[in-house]
């Protein structure tokens, strides 16, 4: 009876231990793009030829940076206002997301968080699922302002998700 306490008394101390850390995840501030596409270069190896603004590819988006590294995504999308950020975020990653997790079709670690002016997921695991991906998938998919910023590999192999940890780090935004 000591033991199933003790063991008891762990998960629960482990269980704490991982909501105080996912709240210290939306801290960060929001990357410019000059700021992002610096890290696109100095810390992705980008050459400027590289990196692609479709300024407004995306409804009420006024640029968008889009690289790619094999199995590794870098995209800054900035918008006109909080609101269409927000609105693009929910309908291309977190609703997706969130079918996910309630169809329990992700396994590993997640930590996600949604205002009514920010959101953000962080991932680190395999999802299978027909909305989200349906993939290994590793890194983290932020909206706050006016911007969204996405830096993910749809890999499980350790290079890329140390590439996506130095990118992130790089532009103080937090990782897995």
């Amino acid at each position: 009876m000591k033991t199933m306490k003790k063991v008891l008394s762990i998960a629960l101390v482990g269980a704490i231990m991982l909501s105080v850390a996912a709240c210290g995840k939306g801290n960060y501030k929001v990357v410019d793009k000059k700021t992002f596409k610096n890290a696109l270069e100095d810390v992705a190896g980008f050459d400027s030829d590289d990196i692609y603004d479709y300024t407004d590819y995306y409804d009420d988006a006024e640029h968008d940076l889009d690289c790619w590294d094999g199995n590794i995504r870098y995209e800054y999308i900035q918008f006109e206002d909080n609101e269409a950020a927000m609105d693009f975020f929910d309908d291309y990653y977190y609703d997706d997301f969130q079918d996910m997790v309630d169809d329990h079709d992700f396994s590993g670690s997640r930590f996600s968080s949604h205002s009514n002016t920010s959101a953000y997921i962080i991932v680190n695991g395999e999802s299978d699922s027909d909305d989200f991906f349906d993939d290994d998938i590793y890194g983290g998919f932020f909206c706050k302002e006016d911007t969204v910023v996405l830096v993910y590999a749809i890999s499980d192999r350790q290079r890329d998700m140390d590439a996506v940890d130095e990118f992130l780090s790089a532009i103080g935004y937090p990782h897995p």
